[in-house]
């Protein structure tokens, strides 16, 4: 078969750029799940051994405390490579946050009902993975 002389040609720059993004989106959510995992075991034994927790108003204020919280560092530990679109790349992991816990949900659950409070949390979780990843942006310089 011949050569054609009109061939594209993929830059390399662009395949490595792309693996750290998906590393550090990665690298984020790992973290920013593993600081969920410590707080709700934390809220587990605080609900198991005292009475501090028990009325269902204060759960869920926890809950969307320790979820603002995973949200930031992981948008934080996402951006730190994106100065210029720290952001967009902090609200990206924000969003795919919110995907897994709701997907975490359904499978605890076993069904998928989308309230208010359920877009709430996807508004708060994109806006702490944005402010994260501003944060997570500038943390670089000087």
């Amino acid at each position: 078969m011949a050569k054609s002389k009109y061939q594209i040609k993929r830059p390399k720059m662009s395949q490595s750029k792309n693996n750290t993004l998906l590393l550090s989106l990665t690298k984020g959510l790992v973290f920013g799940y593993m600081i969920t995992a410590f707080f709700f075991i934390l809220m587990a034994f605080i609900l198991t051994y005292t009475n501090m927790l028990n009325n269902p108003t204060h759960q869920n204020v926890m809950l969307i405390i320790v979820t603002v919280i995973a949200v930031i560092v992981a948008g934080l530990k996402t951006a730190g490579s994106y100065k210029d679109t720290g952001w967009l790349w902090g609200g990206t992991c924000g969003l795919l946050y919110f995907i897994i816990f709701f997907l975490i949900s359904y499978l605890v659950k076993g069904s998928i009902s989308i309230t208010s409070n359920g877009l709430s949390m996807l508004l708060l979780c994109l806006g702490s993975g944005a402010l994260g990843g501003v944060f997570g942006g500038k943390r670089d310089e000087g």
